[in-house]
């Protein structure tokens, strides 16, 4: 009889790692066992491999050194070789070379094609409400020639973040899971234990490029400008100063509102030192009438602060709600004064204005032009003789008959005009 024994497959790898191509190769070795009780036996056979087409594989040159036609003897337990098959179905057989009729063998036999690294994980996440991370991305692989630890296979992971906004940074990451990562977009390399390596972000010919995204669950809140800007009107600004003919009372916000967990609630206050005892809102005194509006109009300069909350009941199960972009925003906001005309510091008023009806006011006011002001006070002008200029910015102005309360206000050469309020209540 003849027999094929230790049939073996040995995968060739390539110089360079071609996890998309074609180089693999495998080779394919065997030795004949032959026990054939005949006076005329020999130990010359023919060879002949098939592939799954019917083609003929041509024996390798070193078995027959003499090239003529006939496989060269061998010693026993000689070691056959194909080198470099192609992932394909291949018969084998064997066949005595006698005169008489001649015992054979056939075997079958399958090279797999190489199975390139692929990621078989999550492409899509979701961040969490409350974090606004996403808890767990696991990269899942197969093919290639993993690494073997304790007999389970496993592959190096290395990943590259790179953030939905645009003044963030490219990081690294490494390792099979990661937890509680940001929104944006990851690419991974996933290496096996040949040095082969299959990255999800590659776009050369032949690649398998997918897109591993965590997307907000909704956008952060955000705010940006509604007003076009004085000097290049193509800008959007969030707050204008009041004109120079309105007395500094007509500045303007105006916002555009976007993101956030919907439905929300838009409050907004104004920066105001002598509520300090306000519990909710130290140092902030509420503008009446101005709930959900995102534009304010005839504001006096100052800072103005806009507070943004979800009432969403999905943000209610978050613990830290003005920590976390989709439920909570606030954002200061300066309405600057008027830069042709206002006041840099004042009015300071004197003991005797407010107990015995007159007295003097000492005011800083800045005035582009610089050249004469003119004061009225509850309307009345105030002759020029009760009006000395200290120095370029600082007025004393002489007040008589003086009310509880009433407007200071200053006009330039121009008629550009500020307001100032004197009140001299107990």
């Amino acid at each position: 009889s003849i027999q094929i024994v230790n049939f073996r497959t040995i995968e060739n790898n390539p110089a360079l790692c071609d996890n998309y191509g074609t180089a693999y190769t495998t080779d394919v070795s065997f030795s004949i066992s032959a026990n054939l009780n005949r006076n005329l036996g020999s130990n010359n056979f023919k060879i002949t491999l098939l592939s799954k087409g019917g083609t003929v594989i041509g024996n390798p040159p070193a078995w027959d050194l003499d090239n003529d036609n006939v496989l060269d003897p061998q010693v026993k337990g000689f070691v056959y070789r194909y080198p470099n098959l192609q992932a394909d179905q291949y018969t084998l057989s064997v066949t005595e070379s006698t005169t008489l009729t001649p015992c054979s063998e056939v075997y079958f036999f399958d090279i797999i094609d190489y199975l390139p690294i692929t990621y078989i994980g999550q492409t899509v996440f979701e961040t969490d409400i409350c974090t606004g991370l996403v808890e767990e991305i696991e990269a899942l692989a197969s093919g290639g020639v993993p690494f073997i630890l304790n007999g389970l296979p496993y592959y190096s992971f290395e990943w590259t973040y790179t953030s939905n906004d645009i003044n963030v940074p490219s990081s690294k990451l490494f390792g099979q899971t990661l937890t509680n990562v940001p929104p944006g977009n990851y690419c991974v390399k996933i290496t096996d234990s040949n040095n082969c390596f299959y990255d999800s972000c590659d776009i050369a010919a032949g690649a398998n490029p997918i897109s591993i995204i965590v997307n907000d669950l909704v956008s952060p809140f955000s705010v940006t400008g509604n007003l076009p800007d004085p000097v290049d009107t193509l800008l959007k600004v969030k707050s204008l100063p009041p004109d120079c003919s309105s007395g500094g009372f007509d500045g303007r916000i105006g916002v555009v509102l976007s993101g956030g967990l919907l439905p929300r609630t838009i409050k907004w206050f104004v920066v105001d030192p002598t509520t300090v005892n306000n519990i909710l809102n130290p140092g902030l005194r509420a503008l009446p009438g101005t709930d959900n509006r995102t534009s304010l109009d005839d504001l006096p300069p100052g800072n103005y602060k806009m507070v943004i909350t979800s009432i969403n009941p999905q943000g209610g199960v978050c613990p830290d709600r003005t920590s976390n972009d989709y439920l909570y925003y606030e954002e200061l906001i300066q309405v600057t004064p008027n830069r042709e005309l206002y006041i840099m510091d004042g009015p300071f008023v004197d003991e005797d204005l407010c107990s015995v009806s007159f007295g003097n006011v000492i005011i800083d006011v800045f005035d582009s032009i610089d050249g004469n002001l003119s004061f009225y006070y509850n309307s009345i002008l105030i002759q020029s003789l009760d009006v000395i200029r200290l120095d370029n910015d600082t007025w004393s102005v002489a007040i008589e008959n003086t009310i509880e309360s009433a407007d200071l206000r200053i006009v330039n050469e121009e008629g550009c005009g500020i307001t100032a309020t004197i009140d001299c209540s107990p």
